[in-house]
């Protein structure tokens, strides 16, 4: 997967560029909010930033555990707006 990761990273930088209201998650072992660190205006910068702000970058996945933190703590909070998620 990670040869796709700077793709994908373009991509979410676009859309959070484009709409003021989208919140971008990552998700690995753990759960990261990644909406800040991609609102940098500069993509190499906003992937950069992406890229620091994940502690368990290349670390493999738990997608349950992922989407059960992003369902208890987040999910209220993005009601009437899809979140985008990869």
């Amino acid at each position: 997967m990670s040869e796709y990761t700077r793709l994908f990273l373009h991509f979410l930088h676009a859309i959070t560029d484009a709409r003021k209201r989208v919140s971008v998650f990552l998700f690995g072992t753990r759960l990261t909010n990644v909406t800040r660190a991609l609102r940098a205006r500069d993509p190499d910068e906003a992937l950069a930033s992406c890229s620091s702000s994940v502690e368990d970058w290349a670390g493999g996945t738990r997608i349950a555990t992922s989407l059960h933190s992003f369902n208890k703590l987040w999910a209220g909070g993005c009601s009437g707006r899809a979140p985008s998620c990869c």
